[in-house]
């Protein structure tokens, strides 16, 4: 949904559009960012290796839009971890951190009743602007 909500010019057309996912978890979400990157040509920065990898779409030519397809998830997506499922560590590690944000559905099960600390102690060791990106990044992104 998401790569479509790019490819297809939505989030060009409408920079004002937010969006939110939550209830998924943030597994999926490196897999993703490197199809994007990989999708218009570039060389995802995990590899490394040196070698160009071709793709189906060209910046310039069949990728047309102004901005890298990551570029309009950082500008307008937030994906929300669930605490207790999936560690955000290594995933911080792997996509841009403004992607994630804060959220708990507690008393479900996969919540906590102290979401807050759960995901403090897993952002320990990061800069203090990652934290309070993620604690209070979707209130930035709504304007809230």
């Amino acid at each position: 949904m998401l790569a479509a909500m790019v490819f297809d010019g939505l989030l060009e057309r409408h920079p004002g559009l937010n969006v939110v996912v939550e209830e998924v978890g943030i597994d999926w979400l490196p897999p993703l960012v490197r199809a994007l990157d990989a999708s218009i040509g570039r060389l995802p920065e995990l590899i490394l290796d040196g070698e160009f990898r071709p793709s189906n779409l060209i910046e310039g030519s069949s990728y047309r839009l102004p901005l890298a397809p990551v570029e309009y998830l950082e500008r307008q997506v937030r994906v929300t971890p669930l605490p207790t499922v999936h560690p955000i560590g290594p995933v911080l590690d792997q996509v841009p951190t403004s992607l994630l944000c804060f959220s708990s559905d507690y008393p479900h099960v996969e919540g906590s009743a102290d979401a807050v600390a759960v995901l403090e102690r897993q952002l320990v060791g990061q800069p203090a602007a990652v934290r309070e990106e993620f604690f209070g990044g979707v209130g930035v992104l709504l304007g809230i």
